[in-house]
């Protein structure tokens, strides 16, 4: 239960005890009201050797003892009165009362008002932890608000900070002449940020703050001829002039961002749509460059990506003449070196100059002069810095948290396509490899299948089966150009044939991994050939080459099992001599059975001398 202040009960309690004879008495509470415990907790005690005391804290004890360890009334023989302390059908505790007058109906009217008290007690801290509560939470929300409007005075001053305000600046001048753009008065106003007038020589001159949230954004200055100075009336009118112009202008601003935002959003997803179908790793990082300094307006856009050492940062895509000059002179930059893509590679980390001029570390540009403002964003792939991208500007402060932001996005989905692409290179430059590696290994492979059966192969049919004679010319140009080679025979003037020889022939290579193992050469009667009849020829041709590579290889298997089988018996008859000289000679006639040698010499031993040799 609440803490009370029962301290307030001594002087009546002290007062009024003695006189009706109660010699002790002890007001003890449940831990919590209603909700009877098998402890209690001592909150008030009356002894007439010590007066009255309030307990705080309460002292707790297990509630079958009815009173603490250590009470006075517990050192003697006593007859006590147990009240129980309820009101408003609430149980708060009970009250233990040495046996003074022998009415009863006082004890029960004692309990009565100890627990009214109690309640009222109650009532009253509750409605004091009510009302602390409620400060606690007015104070609070006036620190909420206060911070509220203090992030909202720091975004109007960085919003309006880098807010293109070009062409904001207007005059008007009812004479007609020329009003100048600013007034003295302007000056004051802007340092006293509040309303000021001052007189001129021709009357008076009145500037005004254009405030938003506290934050200047804009100041208004008026100047009239003659008469009398501003009232307060006229100032009140300007400056709620002055107010509605400021809500105005900022609505302007948001939508303004609000379309520069979008226009990010929309150019980090067309670059989202790059990466996924682009695969050429110059052709995404040249396309992504171009987009992001046409899109967003920048002065120039460079990518850079690190070289294998892990040292440089070299140039890859940049746009305008300055990206093509230093992409020709190979432009790099030194990773953790004196630039902020240098830097940003290092730490991993964007960057951003809002003036270059008093940038530490930054690399000067000679190519790119006009440069007032600059980003570095890392490009990452895996959590890992492959390069980074460097932004420019020609306006100040040109670059914002929330650009940071989108670029960074932009610049994670590169790095991400950069790492695919190249692997996808390296993997392509493999396939390509091994493909020529197996080409080296088919043409080698058949020149010693050729060699080894010591002829060209080749067999044509007319009447009937029989073998190739000399390559025809269209073989020869199929042999040398390695591609499908079509001839069609004309008719003579008179319309009969020039030759016997048929209409048309098609010669086509029989290509295995890039190599031209042979020639089809087919003869028709007839002078065109249709297209359908040549697709059919070139499936026949992949066929037959599959076919013969197959052949091959099974007669160069069985080749090779025939030749192991041998090797393995000549072992087996040279292991079955025991005598050194009958083991040479096993061997020695092995092997020259065995690989068909005109001669063959064998000796073991230490060489002879170069003398024993003449």
């Amino acid at each position: 239960m609440a803490v009370l202040s029962l301290s307030e009960l001594q002087p009546p309690v002290e007062h009024y005890f003695p006189a009706l004879g109660i010699r002790h008495a002890y007001m003890a509470l449940y831990p919590a009201e209603n909700e009877p415990a098998e402890h209690l907790q001592l909150a008030f005690s009356y002894e007439h050797e010590h007066g009255a005391q309030a307990w705080e804290p309460p002292i707790a004890f297990p509630a079958r003892q009815l009173l603490p360890e250590g009470m006075e009334l517990e050192r003697q023989r006593y007859t006590a009165v147990l009240v129980p302390l309820v009101t408003r059908n609430t149980s708060l505790g009970v009250m233990l009362l040495e046996l003074g007058p022998r009415d009863g109906a006082i004890y029960d009217r004692l309990g009565e008002q100890f627990s009214g008290s109690i309640y009222r007690m109650s009532l009253l801290q509750h409605q004091a932890e009510v009302q602390a509560a409620l400060e606690a939470s007015r104070q609070e929300a006036e620190m909420a608000l206060r911070d509220l409007l203090a992030l909202q005075r720091q975004y109007i001053r960085e919003a309006w900070r880098g807010a293109d305000v070009s062409g904001a600046t207007h005059s008007y001048s009812a004479a007609g002449a020329e009003a100048p753009a600013w007034l003295p008065v302007m000056t004051a106003a802007a340092a006293e940020g509040r309303s000021v007038q001052q007189p001129t020589d021709a009357g008076y001159s009145l500037g005004a703050p254009l405030t938003l949230y506290g934050e200047i954004v804009g100041l208004m200055g008026l100047e009239r001829q003659g008469g009398q100075p501003w009232t307060e009336a006229e100032i009140a009118m300007v400056e709620g002039l002055l107010e509605q112009a400021a809500r105005v202008v900022e609505t302007r601003r948001l939508v303004a961002e609000t379309r520069y935002r979008a226009a990010q959003l929309r150019t980090a997803t067309e670059i989202a749509q790059i990466t996924s179908s682009i695969l050429s790793l110059q052709e995404l990082i040249t396309q992504a460059v171009n987009l992001l300094e046409e899109r967003f307006g920048y002065y120039y856009v460079g990518l850079f990506l690190v070289e294998e050492t892990g040292r440089w940062a070299v140039l890859r895509a940049g746009t305008g003449d300055a990206g093509r000059v230093m992409l020709e002179r190979g432009h790099k930059l030194e990773v953790g070196g004196a630039s902020m893509i240098g830097q940003c590679i290092l730490e991993n980390q964007a960057r951003i100059a809002l003036d270059v001029g008093v940038e530490a570390v930054r690399f000067d540009n000679p190519y790119l002069p006009e440069t007032r403002s600059e980003a570095a964003v890392p490009l990452r792939s895996r959590g890992r810095a492959i390069g980074a991208m460097t932004l420019q500007s020609v306006e100040p402060a040109a670059f914002s948290e929330e650009d940071l932001a989108v670029l960074q996005t932009v610049a994670d989905q590169l790095g991400n396509a950069i790492e695919t692409a190249r692997l996808l290179d390296e993997m392509e430059r493999t396939v390509r490899a091994l493909e020529a590696a197996q080409g080296r290994y088919t043409q080698e492979s058949w020149r010693e299948y050729l060699e080894t059966v010591g002829k060209t192969i080749g067999y044509r049919y007319r009447l009937g089966l029989e073998p190739a004679p000399a390559l025809s010319p269209e073989e020869q140009t199929v042999l040398a150009a390695q591609q499908p080679v079509i001839t069609r025979y004309g008719l003579s003037a008179e319309g009969e044939a020039v030759t016997e020889a048929p209409r048309a022939a098609i010669a086509l290579p029989l290509r295995l991994r890039e190599q031209t193992l042979g020639v089809l050469d087919v003869r028709f009667e007839a002078e065109e050939v249709p297209p359908e009849t040549l697709e059919l020829l070139e499936q026949i041709a992949e066929q037959v080459t599959l076919s013969l590579e197959s052949a091959r290889l099974y007669q160069a298997t069985q080749q090779q099992a025939a030749q192991e089988r041998l090797i393995s018996e000549a072992t087996a008859r040279i292991r079955e001599q025991l005598d050194m000289d009958a083991v040479l000679q096993a061997a020695v006639h092995e092997l020259q059975q065995v690989l068909g040698l005109e001669r063959v010499e064998l000796r073991v031993g230490t060489p002879p001398a170069a003398e024993e040799l003449q």
